[in-house]
């Protein structure tokens, strides 16, 4: 099979498309042939060096969707045929392993590209971090995870949803997936728009994906009894706060990821989520390139220059 290997941490010149063998599924796993691999941020952090693979070179982990080909020997509620979403250790590739503990079934009628909801679990997982708030700020709202944060708020009655970028060309889209108000971080004078859109209330909940000085000057921003919840840092730059500007207006701080939800709580925003496709109350806007253009799909998602989300198609 074809499969797209990291040989070395570095720039997107170390991903190489090369035959290796078919994966063989044992105990509790299962083989699919992939129809759609989700990029994600995180998979250009693996390709750095940021984050951690194992040695090298290696097939990089993905969010996929498959079709079931043969299941291991103790798989017993999923059969040939069947689609199926999860994450796969070794994702970049025509074929992939899935354990059965981390597989979503998905509808037949779902395309394969919609059925990647790994970003949309995240999302239902960051607007879960606190209740009763009735204002929102997402930053990178434009992207996969940002723009079904705006959607599900949306479809929730959240009141007030501001999607920020660093993009003014972007601004457009995030109002069309729902969001009452776009600003960008390239206007110097961003902080005082939002100041003005809050009537200088501040925001009960920001989640922000940016970090460096952006997240830290998003703390200021919050409204008294509001909370930020960081998920990422696509800046390359830590958040740095100073614990005590905390204290005036009763905020907290917090992280989180997908990884720390209960499988039983996925699962059950997964079918949330897959009805609300199905209903078109939500959409994932996606850009798709062949597995062999991995390289170049990976090198446009981190110029930020585009909406939604990116899949490889094998």
């Amino acid at each position: 099979m074809k499969a797209i290997f990291i040989t070395q941490h570095g720039d997107s010149t170390v991903l190489r498309l090369r035959e290796t063998e078919t994966p063989i599924p044992s105990g509790q796993e299962v083989m699919v042939r992939v129809t759609a691999i989700g990029i994600n941020y995180a998979d250009i952090l693996v390709r750095e060096g940021v984050y951690p693979i194992g040695p090298l070179p290696a097939i990089a982990g993905a969010e996929v969707t498959g079709i079931i080909e043969s299941v291991g020997n103790d798989v017993h509620d999923l059969k040939p045929g069947q689609k199926v979403s999860g994450v796969a250790q070794h994702g970049y590739a025509a074929y992939a392993l899935l354990q059965v503990s981390q597989v979503f079934p998905v509808p037949d009628e779902i395309p394969s590209e919609q059925a990647l909801i790994f970003q949309a679990l995240t999302a239902c997982h960051l607007l879960e971090q606190t209740n009763g708030y009735q204002s929102l700020l997402i930053t990178a709202a434009a992207g996969g995870i940002g723009s079904m944060v705006v959607q599900l708020a949306k479809s929730r009655g959240i009141p007030l949803i501001i999607g920020m970028t660093g993009n003014n060309k972007k601004m457009e889209y995030i109002r069309s997936m729902g969001a009452t108000h776009a600003i960008s971080f390239q206007d110097d004078q961003w902080a005082s728009v939002l100041q003005e859109i809050t009537a200088r209330k501040g925001v009960d909940l920001v989640l922000d994906a940016v970090g460096g000085p952006i997240g830290a000057s998003l703390i200021h921003q919050l409204a008294p009894g509001g909370k930020m919840v960081v998920f990422g840092s696509s800046s390359g730059v830590p958040t740095t706060i100073n614990a005590q500007d905390l204290i005036w207006k009763s905020n907290s701080v917090t992280g989180a990821t997908i990884y720390a939800a209960s499988m039983k709580q996925k699962q059950q925003w997964a079918k949330e989520i897959f009805q609300k496709i199905m209903q078109g109350s939500i959409r994932q806007k996606t850009s798709s390139f062949p597995l062999s253009a991995a390289a170049e799909a990976q090198d446009l998602l981190k110029s930020r220059s585009v909406t939604g989300r990116i899949v490889l198609m094998p």
